[in-house]
């Protein structure tokens, strides 16, 4: 299924449950939101989103804890799903789905090398994450375009397991 099938399939769900979605996104740097926005209809469905790119702003703005971004860094599972708890607050919606990752070609760390993102999906009775580590590592504008068409897929079935 194409990224924009698994789109559409996203916001099919969401409002035929009369749900709402946001995104709180790090390493896909709005990337997610341009394409939700692209689709006419989507204030139907799409209250907004946010890009706290530095660990600051993560802190600052979404109130996640600062000394848990420095223990587990904000690349990690606990820290991405923090972001999307945040986020359906912040924007009071059904589901948030959050990324963060190393787009490259520079971070990463011996557990989580350059290409790897974190997806975490919150919604009514629904916490989840998931970690990939995409190809093309020396490519930023490869890491984000994989790391956007999976989370599209992600939050998909999520949503489908949840219908």
């Amino acid at each position: 299924m194409s990224k924009l099938k698994h789109l559409e399939e996203v916001f099919r769900v969401i409002e035929l449950n009369n749900e709402t979605l946001s995104l709180v996104e790090s390493c896909t740097g709005g990337r997610l939101s341009q394409e939700v926005t692209s689709i006419a209809g989507a204030s139907k469905v799409y209250c907004g989103g946010l890009t706290p790119y530095q660990d600051e702003v993560k802190s600052e703005v979404l109130g996640i804890d600062a000394s848990l971004i420095l223990e587990k860094t904000a690349v990690s599972s606990e820290v991405v799903l923090e972001m999307a708890k945040k986020g359906c607050n912040f924007f009071k919606s059904s589901w948030c789905l959050a990324t963060s990752g190393w787009a490259g070609p520079e971070g990463g760390t011996s557990v989580d090398p350059v290409g790897t993102v974190y997806f975490a999906v919150v919604g009514p009775g629904h916490e989840s994450v998931e970690r990939r580590t995409f190809s093309g590592s020396n490519s930023r504008e490869e890491v984000v375009e994989q790391a956007v068409r999976y989370a599209w897929e992600y939050l998909s079935k999520v949503l489908q397991s949840k219908t």
